[in-house]
């Protein structure tokens, strides 16, 4: 029986209409149950209300192309429904599996989904498929006999990892209390290129919400991955982890955008053993109980490439460690071009901006405000293996921390060329003060100026310096106590 759906033109890119969509929906429902089983179909077909299993094999899938243009571009699409009470994880698999290698869209109607087996992304070959929920009404579940992460991109794949990968619009819920020791993680984004995580809620992961890196040495690194619009919350681990297994791939531009991240076990966003360039904006990450986050090299690590970062319009607070932490702990490679700028950190435990790195080329810290933690900016570098230097600390508005407000320190005058400068550090003046001193540097820094600043109402210095740096200027700037 020939099938002739209703049509419409769609201009390229163009979404489609809702009213098309359904129309369509509707046009196969009835085309499928006028159908005469017996006589065009080898397998049976059922029809019910939960489901429609048109292979005969229990498949939850229907296939259909969506046509651009002229009708010479196609995209493959396959739609997934709940089994209600079993396990959704095999007609999951069962829709990718069955996208061309090109690609395609696994779309999830409203629903809840339940899975007792991890769901790979891509297998061996497979690129550029889309994971597409209706918002938060998609919820796939961790099943209890699960074990294991929710959804995986590098299970199979080769060398050069997977590329234009993408998981859209649903909501993973972890049940981290029905789950063995771990850890696990909701998505585990792994040696994937131009890849995106967007509109996904994560929560009760025993373990990370997402993890971006490689798996093994000899596959491909991270480039152009972009984690954004995520809501992540109550997981063991952190919300949001990237790391490198060793040295050997290149990993560049990965982007976090717009997240809040909050109530984790660890940190909110962790970059470990991180290179190339990172971008993180606009997230608001709060109630952690480490750092909110957390940047750095680890001590094993040597020769990686060097990190270039901008960390920025980021709303950090009531983190117990701290805000944000840069930190390169013994290793070779150096941090430059990085950009703390713009940030808010208040009433996190520990420090508001803590950096603690050995070889620093080219640093700004600027436009943050920082109140309520215990100092608000901490500069010490404590590794002799380089120096840091260019560290410009600037247009920072200072207030209410319990310890200092700006604070340059470090060992073995390894601080050096960086100045402090257009920064306002206040407290109240009076006996109700709690910010000790407004701008500190030591001895150990060499040729730092310090110019233009106001620091009033501190409880006990303005500007300290003290052991006096002997190489430092200190001028034109406003103090009253």
């Amino acid at each position: 029986m020939a099938f002739t759906p209703t049509t419409a033109s769609i201009n390229p890119g163009d979404l489609v209409p809702a009213s098309l969509w359904n129309q369509l929906q509707d046009d196969i429902k009835n085309h499928v149950e006028a159908l005469d089983v017996s006589a065009e179909f080898d397998a049976p077909i059922e029809l019910s209300r939960s489901r429609q299993h048109l292979d005969g094999a229990g498949n939850i899938i229907h296939n259909f192309l969506r046509m651009f243009g002229d009708g010479s571009q196609t995209v493959s699409v396959k739609i997934v429904t709940s089994e209600l009470l079993g396990d959704d994880s095999i007609g999951i698999q069962a829709a990718i599996d069955s996208l061309p290698l090109e690609g395609g869209i696994v779309f999830f109607p409203p629903g809840n989904y339940s899975i007792e087996t991890s769901i790979n992304m891509g297998g061996a070959t497979r690129h550029n498929v889309m994971l597409l929920g209706s918002g938060p009404s998609t919820k796939i579940l961790a099943d209890d006999a699960l074990d294991g992460d929710m959804i995986d991109t590098g299970i199979g794949h080769p060398t050069t990892g997977g590329f234009g990968l993408v998981v859209a619009n649903m909501w993973l819920d972890g049940n981290s209390a029905n789950q063995g020791a771990g850890p696990y993680t909701g998505i585990n984004f792994r040696n994937v290129t131009d890849g995106m995580i967007t509109n996904v809620v994560v929560e009760d992961v025993k373990g990370y919400g997402i993890k971006v890196g490689q798996a093994v040495a000899d596959q491909g690194g991270i480039d152009g991955v972009i984690i954004k619009g995520c809501h992540i919350r109550d997981c063991t681990q952190d919300g949001i982890f990237y790391s490198l297994a060793s040295s050997t791939p290149t990993s560049k531009k990965l982007t976090i955008d717009s997240c809040t991240i909050h109530d984790c076990t660890q940190s909110g966003i962790v970059l470990e053993d991180s290179q190339g360039v990172t971008n993180l904006l606009n997230n608001i990450i709060y109630d952690n109980s480490n750092w909110g986050i957390e940047a750095g090299l680890a001590p094993s690590t040597t020769t990686l490439g060097d990190l270039r970062a901008a960390i920025r319009g980021n709303i950090v607070s009531n983190n117990t460690a701290g805000g944000i932490s840069i930190s390169a702990t013994g290793v070779t490679s150096r941090m430059e071009k990085v950009a703390i700028i713009g940030n808010t950190t208040t009433d996190n435990s520990g420090i508001g901006i803590y950096i603690d790195v050995g070889k620093v080329r080219s640093m700004a810290i600027m436009g943050n405000i920082s109140s309520g933690n215990s100092n608000g900016i901490y500069v010490s570098p404590s590794h002799t293996i380089g120096r840091a230097q260019g560290v410009v600390c600037s247009g920072n508005i200072i207030f209410k921390n319990t310890d200092d407000g700006i604070r340059f320190v470090s060992a073995s005058a390894s601080l050096t060329a960086s100045t402090m400068f257009g920064n306002v550090a206040y407290d109240t003046g009076d006996a109700n003060a709690v910010q000790n001193n407004g701008l500190r540097i030591t001895s150990t820094c060499d040729y730092i100026s310090l110019f233009g600043n106001v620091a009033v109402g501190n409880s006990s210095s303005q500007i300290l310096n003290s052991p006096v740096s002997t190489t430092s200027d200190i001028s034109h700037n406003i103090e009253v106590d």
